[in-house]
């Protein structure tokens, strides 16, 4: 009995040794070629402005592609990127962001909050739970990081609550998050906008904090997903 048992374990063993390790997890991170940007290990592309690569000619602190790059902006800070960095990293795991690119720096190395971020990411999460993500621990940080106006005057007509809407936009999914900020003497209201897409493999998604709508829609319409 002693030796079947011995046989038994061995074989066992042996059938163990011999399972299919899992994969690991690709790293995110993005190629540049001109205005183009490739993010891995999706191969979708995009197209970002000039003037953003002019502003990388000049102060180097606008494009974070690699993951050493992307490390470093995780979190924001000052204002306004301070709260865009906590609310956009209760939506998305950071791990998953393959780029960070805007029209000037981020956080401290940032001159204008009136300039677009975007962040880029390639993700296993499908887009129900994004969605769910976005209207439950990413809305509830926007609740709490935001600051209403000093008096209903400053608001000069602007949204005073804070709010997450989705609809659908082309082959997006959109949601938005609008909540409002008020750094003593100025502020405004703080908008991310979430465009989401399934592709082969996973779910391609791009945030884009701050910045004008036709920023936004330039760089959707030069979107590429050859795997979709």
């Amino acid at each position: 009995m002693r030796l079947l048992t011995s046989g038994v374990l061995a074989v066992a063993f042996l059938c163990s040794c011999h399972r299919t390790s899992p994969q690991p997890r690709a790293q995110r991170y993005a190629t540049p070629d001109g205005q183009n940007v490739t993010l891995h290990p999706s191969g979708v592309t995009f197209r970002v402005p000039q003037q953003w690569l002019e502003w990388f000619d000049k102060f180097h602190n606008n494009l974070h592609l690699t993951r050493e790059q992307l490390d470093k902006v995780e979190n924001g800070g000052g204002e306004w990127d301070t709260e865009y960095g906590q609310v956009v990293n209760a939506a998305l795991p950071f791990a998953d962001c393959a780029a960070q690119i805007g029209g000037d720096g981020w956080g401290l190395e940032g001159v204008s909050f009136g300039d677009v971020q975007l962040r880029a990411y390639v993700t296993e999460l499908n887009l129900q739970e994004i969605l769910t993500r976005i209207h439950g621990t990413a809305f509830n940080v926007a609740r709490r990081v935001s600051r209403s106006a000093p008096t209903p005057a400053a608001l000069q007509g602007l949204a005073a609550d804070v709010s997450a809407t989705d609809g659908e936009e082309g082959l997006w999914r959109k949601a938005v998050i609008q909540y409002p900020v008020w750094y003593g003497d100025y502020g405004g209201v703080a908008r991310i906008r979430f465009y989401v897409a399934s592709m082969k493999g996973g779910t391609l998604a791009l945030v884009f904090m701050g910045g004008e709508d036709h920023e936004v829609q330039r760089i959707l319409h030069s979107v590429s997903m050859q795997n979709k």
